[in-house]
């Protein structure tokens, strides 16, 4: 379980978000929500780790349907550092850390 906050918007807004990613036995699944409600509980899919990269893609239930949304992290000093991507070109930062 990772905790850390994402900038949702152009003037800096940001969230606080839960990722969680369980290995399985065909690779990983995992979910992504956060505490104020605006990220409702999703599932993750097309997730790869490999070289301290974590990249996963989910849909976001919005007032007008869903977005796809495509997030790459990197793994380093125990922090998954990145950003997120939808198909309009909007992007933003996130920075988690394992939960302990």
């Amino acid at each position: 379980t990772w905790v850390g906050t994402a900038i949702v918007s152009e003037d800096g807004t940001s969230v606080d978000i839960t990722l969680v990613i369980d290995k399985a036995e065909a690779g990983y699944s995992g979910k992504i929500s956060d505490t104020s409600g605006l990220v409702p509980e999703s599932q993750l899919r097309e997730i790869v780790f490999k070289d301290n990269k974590l990249a996963f893609e989910l849909d976001l239930a919005q007032s007008m349907g869903t977005t796809l949304i495509k997030i790459d992290l990197t793994l380093d000093n125990g922090a998954l550092k990145g950003a997120w991507f939808d198909p309009d070109g909007n992007t933003g930062a996130i920075e988690l850390t394992l939960k302990k």
